[in-house]
Formats: structure tokens, sequence, C-alpha cells
């Protein structure tokens, strides 16, 4: 026997099988099986899927399931040693200093040898890392949350949430913020 559940009823009855004391926000096919042992109505599953999508305390401890990932940003940089990650050179060995300044008169025209081929192979590598974008993009007035993990001093850190929000977004300065 199923109590068929008024329009106006849906609200209250998944407010008390996700939220109640007894509920503990159970997770969508926890909270669909609690509700259709007693209730029925039309499009159970997909108000009890919205209902739990938009649980703010659910939101808050469980996150989001992937990283999202967002597209390669261009950086070129416009002259030697500009901008250099890792030491690649080395020691260089002790010699005169003629021998030092005809490295260094070398060292653009070197640098234009090889941009072209830098330029094909940041390419590629970017290429390779933007087949796993899955950045949607914010826009003005979308809701956030804010991953900010610390340790409180006095809560257990298990039961403590890692995600505050939600925020709104007010501008889009760019592609990457």
């Amino acid at each position: 026997m199923q109590l068929v559940v008024p329009a106006t009823g849906i609200k209250e009855v998944l407010q008390e099988m996700h939220n109640g004391s007894p509920s503990a926000h159970f997770g969508i096919n926890k909270t669909l099986s609690k509700i259709r042992e007693r209730f029925y109505w039309v499009r159970c599953r997909q108000d009890v899927e919205s209902w739990c999508k938009k649980c703010r305390t659910c939101a808050a401890v469980k996150g989001p399931k992937s990283r999202a990932r967002g597209p390669m940003q261009p950086y070129n940089v416009g002259s030697p040693f500009r901008r250099t990650a890792v030491h690649i050179v080395g020691l260089l060995p002790v010699t005169e200093e003629g021998n030092k300044e005809a490295k260094k008169e070398k060292l653009p025209s070197v640098h234009e040898m090889l941009r072209p081929k830098n330029g094909v192979a940041s390419g590629r590598i970017r290429t390779c890392y933007d087949l796993r974008d899955n950045s949607v993009g914010f826009q003005a007035g979308d809701l956030v949350w804010l991953y900010n993990p610390r340790r409180r001093n006095g809560c257990c850190q298990k039961l403590s949430s890692d995600w505050e929000g939600p925020y709104t977004v007010v501008t889009r300065i760019n592609n990457v913020v």
C-alpha cells in the first residue's frame, strides 16, 4: 500500500525523506527507495534527483564528482631565458672571456632557429592536454562552490565540510578567471 501524494505535498515528502532526522541526507538512490516504500506520484525519480542535486548540505559535504579542467592557455616567450622553468644548461666550462662573448652573441640566433620547432611541440602538447578539457565556463550570475579545506580545532575533520558557498559569480575577467 502506497499513499498517492498530491502535487502540493511533494515538497514536504522530499523534505522529510531526504533532509529529515532519520534520513541524514542520503543520496538519490537511497532517498528514492525510501520514498517508493510509502509514497507514489508521477515523475518521482526526476523530483528526487532534482531535490538531491539542489540540496546545499549535500553539495557542501560531497563536492563535485570530477575536477574541472580548462583548456591550456598559450604563453609565448619573446627572448632567450625570459622565462625558464628548469635549469637545463648545466655547468659551462670555464674558458676565455672572448669565447663567452661569442656564445652570448650566438644565443639569439639559436633561439630564432628553435622557435618554430618549439611552437610545433607546444601545439602538440596543448592539443593532447585539451582533449581532457571538461570545463563548463562560468558566467556572471552562476552559483559556484569554493573548495577551502582547513583544519578546525575541536571539530572532527571527517564530519566538517571542505566546501563553502554557494557564491554568485559577479563578473568573468577572462577565460581562466
